[in-house]
C-alpha cells in the first residue's frame, strides 16, 4: 500500500481515492493477509477497499473473465495476493484479454519473478514482487541476513531459490511462534 500510493498511483493523475483487492487464491495461504488490522490500515491510508475484498482463484483457474470484469467495474487500482503458477499467468493473460494490463498493478507474493516473466513477458509489467530475493547474487544487497545464514549455515547443497523461499517463511514461523509464546 505504502510503496503504491507513493511510486505508482501519483502518475495516474486521477482524481479520485485508489481502490485496492485481494487477487489471490481462495485458500489459507491466499486468505491469510485479510485481516480486520489489514483493512483498517489501507483504509487509514485512504483508500476504499473493493466490497467483497477482492476476488478469489482456485490453484489453476482456466477462466478468469469474470473475476476481471468484476475488478473492471469496481475501478480496482491495485491488487496484492498470493499467487504462482499457474494462477498468476491465468490472471495477467485475463486482464490482457480485457485490455486491463495497464489499468492495474498487481502485488504478489510469489517466489521466482524470472519465471513468470518468461511465461507472460511483457504482460508482468505491472507486477510486484513482496518475495525475498531468490538468487545469491541479489542477497547482499536486498537480504543480507539471508546470505548470512546460507554461509554461516553451510547451505551450499540446498538451491538458492528454495532457500531464499525457505529461510521467509522460517523467519515468519519464528517470530509467529514468539508471539504466541509471549502472549501465552
Amino acid at each position: 500500500v505504502d510503496y503504491y500510493l507513493k511510486n505508482i498511483w501519483p502518475k495516474k493523475g486521477l482524481n479520485r481515492k485508489p481502490v485496492f483487492a485481494w487477487v489471490t487464491w481462495d485458500n489459507a495461504a491466499g486468505r491469510g493477509s485479510i485481516t480486520d488490522k489489514v483493512k483498517d490500515y489501507i483504509r487509514s491510508k485512504g483508500v476504499d477497499i473493493m466490497p467483497g475484498d477482492g476476488e478469489f482463484f482456485p490453484a489453476a483457474p482456466t477462466e478468469v473473465s469474470a473475476q476481471m470484469l468484476r475488478l473492471k467495474e469496481h475501478n480496482v487500482d491495485f491488487t496484492y495476493g498470493m499467487l504462482i503458477f499457474p494462477t498468476a499467468v491465468a490472471i495477467l493473460k485475463g486482464l490482457d484479454r480485457m485490455d486491463m494490463t495497464d489499468q492495474i498493478a498487481i502485488g504478489v507474493a510469489t517466489p521466482n519473478p524470472p519465471t513468470l516473466i518468461k511465461q507472460v513477458g511483457n504482460l508482468a509489467r505491472n507486477v510486484y514482487f513482496s518475495d525475498y530475493p531468490l538468487t545469491k547474487d541479489l542477497w547482499a544487497s536486498m537480504a543480507p541476513n539471508v546470505l548470512k545464514m546460507y554461509e554461516q549455515y553451510e547451505r551450499q547443497k540446498i538451491p538458492e531459490f528454495m532457500y531464499g523461499v525457505g529461510v521467509g517463511w522460517a523467519l515468519v514461523a519464528t517470530e509467529a511462534v514468539r508471539i504466541a509464546a509471549r502472549q501465552v
